[in-house]
C-alpha cells in the first residue's frame, strides 16, 4: 500500500459483544479506539441473534466509521490489542461468546479508493488473517444492518448490489 500525501485512511469496522453489559463494552472498545482513530460516524446499536454457534447470548452489534494515519497492516495489531489486552477479551472456541469483537469490515485510501488485501500477520505470537474488504460481510446481516446506516452505497466486492439492496 502506498500512503495518501495526507496520510488518511477510511475504515468502516464492525464491533459486537455479548458478554456482560454489552453496551458498556461497545462504548469502551470505542473508547479506546479513539486513542488511535477518529470516530467520524456511529451507526445504531442492534441486538442479533449469534450465528455459527447458536447456544450463546444474543450480541449487540454496531458499525463505526473511522480515519487515521495506519494502514491496514498496522490497525489490525492495534485493534487486537484493544480486544486483548485493553477489554481482556478471552479466546474460547471460535465464533463464541466474547466480551468485544472489532472487525475491519473495509477500508479507503485517502483518494477514495478501496483497499484490497489479503494477507496474515504475526500479533502477539499469534497468526491473524486479514483480509479487505472482509469475506463474509455479505452473508451477516449482523453486520450489513449497522454498515448500511453509514455505508448504504457500499458495493463489497464480488457483489453487483449496494449494501440497503443486499439486506432488503
Amino acid at each position: 500500500l502506498i500512503m495518501s500525501k495526507s496520510g488518511r485512511f477510511a475504515y468502516y469496522l464492525g464491533l459486537g459483544s455479548n458478554v456482560g453489559n454489552r453496551s458498556s463494552n461497545l462504548m469502551q472498545g470505542l473508547h479506546h479506539i479513539r486513542a488511535i482513530a477518529q470516530v467520524k460516524n456511529t451507526s445504531f446499536l442492534y441486538d442479533t441473534k449469534p450465528m455459527y454457534l447458536e447456544q450463546q447470548a444474543s450480541f449487540l452489534n454496531a458499525a463505526v466509521h473511522i480515519e487515521c494515519n495506519l494502514d491496514p497492516c498496522t490497525l489490525l495489531p492495534q485493534l487486537k490489542h484493544i480486544e486483548q489486552t485493553c477489554m481482556r477479551r478471552q479466546q474460547t472456541v471460535r465464533n463464541g461468546p466474547r466480551i468485544i469483537d472489532i472487525d475491519i469490515l473495509c477500508g479507503f485510501d485517502a483518494a477514495g479508493k478501496e483497499i484490497f488485501i489479503d494477507q496474515q500477520l504475526q500479533h502477539n505470537d499469534k497468526q491473524h488473517s486479514l483480509h479487505l474488504p472482509h469475506p463474509r460481510m455479505t452473508e451477516r446481516n449482523f453486520v450489513l444492518t449497522p454498515l448500511c446506516d453509514i455505508l448504504p452505497d457500499y458495493k463489497p466486492r464480488h457483489v453487483h448490489e449496494s449494501l440497503s439492496q443486499c439486506i432488503q
